[in-house]
């Protein structure tokens, strides 16, 4: 064309469309926003991965989406492998509680008899009616008396070793357990990330090769090279080893990784290009 400006706007294809694909996305990008829920809640960065995460979702069409599309789930939420479950309360459980500054003044002497009635109902349906945004009305000493979400405190309660997020009809648990293994795989995916840092620091082009010399100790020295063919894939080094970085020439900085850092050399080599030719 002579000119983008003056070409018109390619008209979109609808038989091209996948209704369906774009369904099991939405699924899909519910259940990950979840695990990475999870995982906050307990402080375990996506680096790190994890053994497993469990699903458990009220719709059969959720199930069959994430199952369609698991690999991306794994893969977004770092985790080995994914188990379906049928019971959700079993990886989260409520606990619902008068909120007393609220209903004190408002119950008086009647709160006690609240409590008890709260004793005796089952909390997780409690907590999703009120997460919902619904009102309850319950019988206080033979009294009909309405309350909303405000009124009360929802507590939740993980499974031991696991974290857990639900979104009315959909939870994901994560598997907090962390092997040996698993460690060092996450100590070596902050090392490419820390790499990856470097090499933006250094100018260096997105397809550039690298040599990478580094000083580290300890597990994080054991990771790089446990994990080392990984490492130089993602980071583009056509060469890998542990040495003295401030002999060589090169861009040179020093690098955290949690509670410890290593130093680290970078020098370029060539291009991507040039190395599969």
């Amino acid at each position: 064309p002579e000119s983008v400006h003056l070409t018109d706007y390619p008209e979109a294809d609808t038989s091209k469309v996948d209704l369906s694909l774009i369904e099991d996305m939405n699924w899909l990008l519910r259940a990950v926003e979840l695990g990475r829920a999870a995982r906050n809640k307990a402080g375990v960065k996506v680096r790190q991965p994890l053994p497993r995460a469990v699903i458990a979702a009220r719709d059969a069409s959720a199930r069959r989406a994430i199952e369609r599309l698991l690999d991306q789930f794994m893969d977004e939420l770092n985790v080995k492998a994914v188990e379906f479950a049928d019971r959700p309360e079993e990886y989260l459980s409520y606990r619902v509680k008068p909120n007393l500054p609220v209903l004190g003044p408002r119950l008086g002497a009647r709160l006690p008899a609240l409590q008890k009635l709260l004793a005796e109902l089952d909390h997780n349906q409690l907590a999703r009616q009120l997460r919902l945004g619904h009102r309850l009305t319950l019988v206080i000493d033979g009294e009909e008396e309405e309350f909303g979400p405000d009124d009360f405190l929802v507590e939740t309660i993980d499974r031991p070793g696991f974290a857990a997020f639900e979104d009315r009809d959909l939870l994901v648990a994560v598997d907090l357990t962390i092997t040996p293994e698993l460690k060092l795989e996450g100590l070596a995916r902050d090392f490419v990330r820390g790499v990856q840092e470097a090499r933006k620091n250094a100018g260096f082009e997105i397809d550039d090769t690298i040599v990478v010399v580094y000083r580290a100790s300890g597990e994080l020295a054991e990771a790089v090279e446990r994990f080392r063919d990984y490492i130089a894939h993602e980071t583009l080094a056509v060469e890998l080893r542990a040495g003295d970085p401030e002999r060589e020439d090169g861009h040179i900085e020093e690098v955290r990784v949690g509670r410890e850092r290593f130093l680290v050399s970078l020098r370029r080599v060539g291009r991507l290009a040039e190395v599969r030719r």
